[in-house]
Order: C-alpha cells, then sequence, then structure tokens
C-alpha cells in the first residue's frame, strides 16, 4: 500500500498559527502507518526475519519523530 512517501512540515515553513490540514491528515496517516508496522512486527517475529523487524524499526522511528515534529509545534 505505501511504497513511499514524503514528509511534508508545511506547518513549520509557513509558522503557522494552527495546525495545517496536512499536518492533520499526516497525524491520522501516521495512526495507520503505525498499525501497519505493528502487523509487519508480528509477522517478522513469528518468522524471525530479522532483516524486516530492523526496518520496521526505522520506519516507527521516522512515523515518532514526524509526529514529534507536528505535536511540538503546534500542541493541541
Amino acid at each position: 500500500m505505501y511504497i513511499s512517501f514524503t514528509v511534508e512540515l508545511d506547518g513549520w515553513l509557513t509558522d503557522a498559527p494552527e495546525r495545517t490540514e496536512s499536518e492533520r491528515r499526516t497525524l491520522q496517516g501516521l495512526d495507520d502507518i503505525d498499525k501497519l508496522m505493528a502487523e509487519c512486527r508480528l509477522a517478522a517475529t513469528v518468522e524471525r526475519n530479522d532483516a524486516i523487524l530492523e526496518m520496521v524499526d526505522q520506519v516507527e522511528d521516522m512515523a515518532r519523530l514526524w509526529r514529534q515534529c507536528i505535536e511540538v509545534r503546534c500542541p493541541e
């Protein structure tokens, strides 16, 4: 479903006074990514696929940092 995506931090670029529409959509999308990564982690754990587990860690770290960038700029 996800082959690639672009990290967009338009709120930072425009110094928006509140969360932008793309930031709100991103937070919803990150929730979906979290669910998919949980499924991937479970499957990789069952299969003992360390390479995939490492990639899941990387994607989870990226999602956490992306979410944090939005929440730090404009908490709700």
